[in-house]
């Protein structure tokens, strides 16, 4: 026969086990919502240069793996200030645009329903869309 106090301490332990992996796996995907955020906005800026989908590609691409971190850090506060910090609606511009996404089927699509904030029509529909149209 098992004591109940034992009982409780399995129990207690698998809660605990849960929750840790449940944190753990919170943190890995809010990481790499930031890091696709990040990418979007390298994405887009190289899109304003000029350049196009495949290049802009590669270069948010590099920019991420071989960038450092002081520039990835200008990214993210240029993010929290120019776009009130919601990385939704920077990534579905960017996926819109032809970012090759990173993100899971699931997330591509939650995120493509995003609205477009007056900060992505005034900094990259209008110079972009008028670019297309010469």
């Amino acid at each position: 026969m098992i004591a109940s106090g034992s009982v409780e301490a399995v129990f207690t332990i698998i809660v605990i086990a849960a929750l840790g992996w449940v944190a753990y796996k919170f943190f890995r995907f809010n990481t790499a919502l930031g890091t696709e955020a990040v990418r979007a906005y390298y994405y887009l800026e190289a899109c304003l240069s000029g350049e196009g989908p495949l290049n802009a590609n590669r270069y948010a691409h590099f920019s991420i793996s071989g960038g450092e971190p002081a520039s990835v850090q200008r990214v993210i506060n240029d993010i929290r200030a120019v776009h009130g910090g919601k990385q939704g609606p920077l990534i579905a511009e960017a996926y819109r645009r032809g970012l090759f996404p990173l993100l899971p089927s699931w997330y591509q699509k939650a995120v493509s329903n995003a609205p477009i904030t007056p900060a992505i029509e005034t900094i990259y529909h209008v110079p972009l869309d008028s670019a297309k149209a010469e």
